[in-house]
């Protein structure tokens, strides 16, 4: 930003505070021109470049620098162009200012691409709904992964099963190919997203607006400016005149992804390579046009009633665990302007927010959403009863003017395979079972410990009493602040250690979380020959 004739330029970088409890990945488009992208301020950060550097990107990070500097015997390379325009590349943004600072213009792009989806990209506007959860600069913090536009819905889902049309005819207990994330050059954005150690949740704003029927005429379409005036029949519409091309920019007759596909790709990754992360995902629309609004995709809907429905009635097959790392959202939301934008933005930023001030422990529902825009199609109560019991999904709901989340509800139950068997079919339905912010504890529990194992990588000797220290001081910790119930700190938490083989130290933790799920089994493993610890944790009943 230049003022006062191009004399001062205004640079924001966020004071960095306390590390965030809650880190959301964002992938989407950011529709600029390549000249406004301003890849000089990556090279130059050095804050920014030494992050880029511990997730393994110190060859970009090199190579931004030779390009900002280029010497007598610097060579272009093909690539240097996606480097530029810094696609795949994760981007740690600590404000809005600074997301508008490297993608410059990218909330004044005259991009088309559908009449429902609106005028532009949905990452854009979601990323100003995340920080506008934030009352002070610095608190939250967001990645932002960019990708082409040209490569459809193929680059927001994991590419390690096979293409679109394969995916359709997938179960989702289809065996994903080996993946290394040792690999970076072979990794996909989605891919890329799971190297981030501290983050827990993904959102994929852009893959929602994919989703979305190209027919639906609810929304007024995009006209060119200035129409011709002609006589035309009554039976015919005028909003389909002279419309701009929706799609010039995006591959044409994309099959949009059935809700197997999607559940198998995204829950079994992050099930085998990042059990500590959900993905929150709008359910989308119908396409048919009979109705008067926009409908819940039948199809969709019905094909994840299914697959929870099996995966709660045989727990041993797998799917649970696939499909309690997804978090439905339903509906979108609607702003005075007529455009309709994905909610993932602002319920990523309350639950980054709610965690950093009142702990990962909390939920959202209930708290009014900093968003001028309301929850579209508007839903009745017994609608937003009926989608959060089956399939089991976030609704928001439109009180008394402001946004709301009723309840943070996933479609399966987050306990193991072993406990829902000792429960009856009905008792699995619970709703208890499937809090949404229980899996957000479990994941911030599981990266804590990972922490916590990876200082103490030498620290070996079972008699070495600083491990049970140490754990014990985090335990009491966390019931103080209330994230374990008990009236002392002995109720709320065990920790006993087992001494299975010489440098090996293990250690079995259960807590009384306060939440409806009874205790948290924990089995903590630090083994110096493995590398780092090995923290396996799930819920228990009873």
């Amino acid at each position: 930003m230049l003022l006062a004739g191009q004399r001062i330029e205004l640079d924001p970088k966020p004071q960095v505070g306390t590390p965030p409890a809650l880190e959301v990945v964002m992938l989407g488009h950011c529709p600029v021109a390549s000249t406004d992208v301003n890849w000089p301020r990556i090279a130059n950060d050095r804050q920014l470049t030494a992050e880029l550097h511990g997730l393994g990107f110190g060859i970009e990070v090199r190579r931004l620098r030779e390009l900002l500097t280029p010497s007598a015997d610097f060579v272009e390379l093909e690539t240097d162009d996606d480097l530029k325009a810094l696609y795949k590349l994760p981007l740690p943004i600590r404000s809005l200012a600074q997301f508008k600072s490297i993608f410059s213009g990218v909330f004044d792009q005259p991009y088309r691409y559908g009449r429902l989806a609106g005028y532009g990209a949905w990452l854009p506007r979601a990323v100003e709904d995340f920080f506008g959860c934030s009352d002070n600069s610095g608190q939250l913090k967001l990645w932002i992964i960019r990708v082409k536009e040209a490569d459809g819905i193929e680059a927001f889902l994991p590419s390690r099963y096979g293409d679109l049309k394969q995916r359709a005819t997938e179960t989702s207990n289809a065996t994903p190919r080996p993946l290394k994330l040792l690999e970076i050059d072979q990794l996909n954005a989605f891919e890329r997203a799971l190297l981030i150690q501290n983050a827990a949740v993904i959102a994929l704003p852009d893959l929602e607006r994919l989703n979305l029927p190209q027919g639906l005429k609810r929304i007024p379409s995009v006209r060119k400016s200035r129409p011709l005036p002609a006589f035309l029949p009554c039976s015919s519409d005028a909003d389909d005149l002279d419309l701009i091309n929706p799609f010039r920019d995006i591959k044409s007759n994309q099959p949009r992804p059935q809700a197997k596909a999607v559940v198998g790709a995204i829950g079994q990754t992050l099930a085998v390579h990042r059990p500590d992360m959900q993905c929150l995902l709008s359910l989308p629309f119908a396409d048919s046009q009979d109705y008067d609004f926009p409908q819940l995709c039948p199809e969709f809907s019905g094909q994840l009633s299914q697959l929870a429905d099996a995966a709660i009635a045989n727990p041993a097959s797998g799917d649970s665990q696939r499909l309690r790392h997804l978090q439905f959202l339903y509906p979108y939301l609607i702003g005075a302007d007529n455009l309709l934008t994905s909610s993932c933005g602002v319920v990523a930023g309350m639950q980054a927010k709610v965690a950093a001030s009142q702990g990962v422990w909390r939920s959202v529902a209930g708290r009014r959403l900093p968003v001028r825009s309301l929850p579209w199609p508007r839903l009745d109560q017994n609608e937003a009863v009926r989608l959060r019991t089956r399939p089991g999904v976030t609704v928001l709901c439109n009180h008394k003017g402001t946004a709301m989340i009723d309840d943070e509800s996933l479609c399966v139950p987050i306990l193991p395979s072993v406990d829902l068997l000792q429960l009856t079919p009905s008792e699995r339905n619970d709703s208890h079972w499937r809090s949404a912010e229980i899996m957000r504890f479990m994941g911030w529990l599981r990266r804590e410990l990972q922490a916590q194992g990876n200082r103490m990588i030498f620290d070996t000797d079972p008699r070495d009493p600083r491990p049970l220290m140490a754990l014990r001081e985090f335990f009491q910790q966390l019931h103080a602040l209330g994230a374990l119930r008990g009236k002392k700190a002995s109720e709320a938490f065990t920790i006993q250690q087992r001494n299975p083989a010489d440098n090996v130290l293990q250690f079995d933790i259960e807590v009384a979380p306060a939440f409806p799920v009874d205790r948290i089994r924990i089995t903590f493993l630090q083994d110096r020959h493995s590398g780092g610890s090995i923290p396996t944790m799930e819920a228990a009943h009873g």
